[in-house]
């Protein structure tokens, strides 16, 4: 999971706290981090990554992927429209 890969790392409590939830009944996904500093840690621009990873970490991969995810939910609806048909 790319928001695994850029959550910054101190001693990797926050990169292993990354999950990925699938919710198919609701089309839904969702990534989260599960730790007490994760929000700071994605939106605190002025806080330094010295042994790696960096803020954003979950917004900038999901705005690279924008394009996919639209694709995918399209043909989601598509499918679900079709069996309805």
């Amino acid at each position: 999971m790319e928001a695994v890969n850029e959550a910054p790392i101190d001693t990797g409590t926050l990169r292993r706290s990354g999950t990925v939830t699938e919710a198919p009944q609701e089309n839904t996904v969702y990534v989260s981090f599960n730790t007490p500093y994760a929000r700071r840690q994605h939106e605190d621009l002025t806080l330094n990554h010295p042994r790696g990873g960096k803020a954003k970490y979950l917004e900038d991969p999901f705005k690279r992927n924008a394009k996919k995810v639209e694709r995918l939910a399209a043909q989601r609806v598509k499918a679900a429209l079709d069996r309805k048909e």
